[in-house]
């Protein structure tokens, strides 16, 4: 299966590209962002495996922290310890996405013709991979993070399952749980699905039932560990913090992409004929369907902490990654069927320009309707649905360009398309240059960058060595087992000074004592830094003037654990200015010692 050559259909123009569009649209789609979002968490369970008696003592890690699920951070570690942090987090982002991309391809490939996969692979870059609320995860992350590595693995293992290896999917999907336990859990349910007899699925279902009913008897008369009840106080921190957890807490907006996913995988399952993609498409629905039953059902009814903290919702993913790999395929068979299927994958393709839009949700519902009255109606019925598809496309293709304004995705899309045609399609042979040409075009201008060595990331400063060796002096004061408050930028506090920090990511839903602690914490700070928490998303919180005054610095002197405060104000006390270049510039190091032992009065 993995020792065969990779061929390209379509000769050396084909060939070429497919060599120089495939990274193109890579960059393109996937700028690298930076130490920024969970990124940070994961590099910080990393630091904590290299300076184990500094970090581990903060709360992040006082009460237990998802580091113990994982191997990606001592891995991690070590990268870090031989490179240096930055280059290190940018190398294992990058090698996470290729690894990712490797497997979409593969598993393309076992489900359609290879032009087809690599038009599956295109738009599987392309196509934002955002579910769940506030678009804050997505099946392809451009940081460092152990999620994309166990995407990987499981996208393998749907490999091995349509190859027929369907035992052997099973193990390599148990295995990417020593990555990311949560998102390995979809695929093993998966390829459980494709390996057992149709008579076992159904014992297997009524098994789950059972497994959550028995989760939920212990919790309410037996509670011990994470088998109880989550109680009014913790519920609360967890609904401030991270409400995305509660899936009676999304929006219709949250809601969008994964309607479009799944509706997309019924249009599969309703139309492609029997076969590996169908079946796929068929386990991944039902896995991902029973993951938001069984989500509502916890957050409405029975909120137990292992299955709050078990986020089934997150199955969607799998569901989410397969369809967009399923979508040449599901446009091909549509085709096929005449001008009523050409109508309706229309409108599956405004669905998905439209993904995160009430446009592209009535689309979605649209297309489903309309494959249903394709493969089940009569011929007259079906010559309506042609023209009432046909129409209805044009129009909300319309009314998503009016209301969104950004089709940048779908442009890019189209162009990918067209490229694809000119590669692999009956065109003259001059044709077959042009996606040649472009490929490299935009190759260069996305290489340029880093190349000439002007390349910058996207959205969070560099944490390289220059920066580091540049607070060499508030490291030289701080000591290892001292905690420091830098409101506007917690995460310098882990990633220059190696500091324990006041502020910050705190695994709440982890630890009940932790999700407390950080309560308290977030209190005092609405108290002393208002200006933190009005206006959320207005302005970056790096830029923001604190309006920090001699009063306000003792008031927080007055918490024992707090050693210092790092902000940019002048306050009538000593001081050790920051030596970095921007955006760490301006930085001011003040010592609670220095509050503590000043004379009364």
């Amino acid at each position: 299966m993995f020792g065969e050559r990779i061929k390209i259909p379509g000769g050396g123009p084909a060939m070429l590209a497919v060599l120089m569009g495939v990274p193109a649209l890579f960059l393109l789609a996937h700028p690298y962002p930076g130490i920024y979002h969970d990124a940070i968490g994961y590099t910080l369970q990393a630091l904590k495996h290299l300076e184990p008696d500094t970090l581990g003592g903060d709360l992040y890690f006082r009460f237990g922290s998802q580091d113990r699920f994982t191997v990606f951070s001592p891995a991690f570690a070590a990268v870090i310890s031989h490179w240096g942090l930055e280059p290190a987090a940018h190398a294992v982002a990058r090698v996470s996405s290729a690894a990712l991309c490797a497997s979409a391809w593969l598993l393309a490939a076992r489900l359609m013709e290879r032009q087809l996969a690599w038009l599956a692979l295109a738009l599987f870059i392309i196509i934002p991979g955002r579910y769940g609320a506030m678009h804050i995860l997505s099946y392809s992350e451009d940081f460092a993070t152990p999620r994309t590595l166990a995407e990987a693995v499981v996208l393998l293992s749907l490999a091995m399952a349509a190859d027929g290896r369907r035992w052997l999917a099973v193990l390599v999907s148990l295995a990417a749980g020593f990555l990311h336990p949560l998102l390995a859990l979809p695929g093993f349910l998966i390829n459980l699905y494709l390996a057992v007899s149709r008579r076992l699925r159904l014992g297997l279902i009524a098994l789950g039932v059972a497994a959550a009913a028995a989760i939920t008897a212990v919790a309410q008369f037996a509670p011990v560990g994470a088998l109880q009840f989550l109680d009014p106080e913790w519920r609360a921190v967890l609904i401030s913090s991270t409400d995305y957890v509660f899936i009676d807490h999304w929006r219709v907006a949250d809601w969008q992409p994964t309607v479009v996913a799944l509706t997309t995988l019924v249009c599969a399952l309703l139309t492609l004929p029997p076969g590996r993609a169908r079946e796929l498409a068929t386990a991944a629905l039902a896995v991902g369907a029973a993951g938001i039953v069984l989500s509502a059902a916890t957050a409405r009814f029975a909120p137990v902490v292992l299955m709050i903290q078990g986020q089934p919702w997150r199955w969607i993913w799998a569901g989410k990654a397969l369809s967009v790999l399923l979508l040449p395929v599901l446009g091909k068979e549509c085709w096929r069927r005449g001008n009523a299927g050409r109508a309706a994958i229309a409108l599956v393709a405004v669905a998905w320009a439209g993904s995160e839009s009430p446009v592209g949700l009535f689309a979605a519902v649209s297309a489903l309707l309309s494959v249903f009255f394709l493969t089940r109606g009569t011929q007259r019925s079906t010559t309506i649905v042609a023209w009432g598809s046909g129409l209805l496309a044009a129009l909300l293709a319309l009314a998503l360009w009016r209301s969104n304004g950004n089709l940048a995705v779908a442009g890019v899309a189209l162009a990918v398309i067209a490229c694809w045609i000119c590669a692999f399609g009956p065109v003259p042979p001059a044709l077959r240059f042009i996606p040649v040409i472009a490929g490299a075009v935009l190759l260069s201008i996305q290489s340029y960058p880093s190349l000439a060595g002007t390349g910058t990331v996207d959205r969070a400063p560099r944490y390289d060595e220059a920066a580091y060796q540049a607070f060499a002096a508030w490291r030289d004061r701080i000591s290892p087992v001292q905690t420091v408050l830098n409101p506007t930028r917690p995460e310098m506090t882990w990633l220059l000074l190696h500091r324990r920090s006041f502020a910050g990511y705190t695994d709440v839903m982890f630890s009940r004592d932790a999700a407390l602690i950080a309560k308290d914490r977030e209190r005092l700070m609405r108290s002393v830094f208002p200006e933190l928490f009005s206006n959320p998303g207005s302005q970056p919180l790096a830029t923001r003037a604190l309006g920090v005054t001699a009063e306000k610095f003792r008031e927080l002197c007055q918490v024992p654990e707090l050693n210092y405060l790092v902000i940019r104000e002048d306050l009538p006390y000593p001081f050790l200015a920051s030596a970095a270049p921007p955006p760490f510039d301006g930085y001011r190091l003040y010592s609670c010692t220095d509050v503590r032992i000043e004379p009364a009065g």
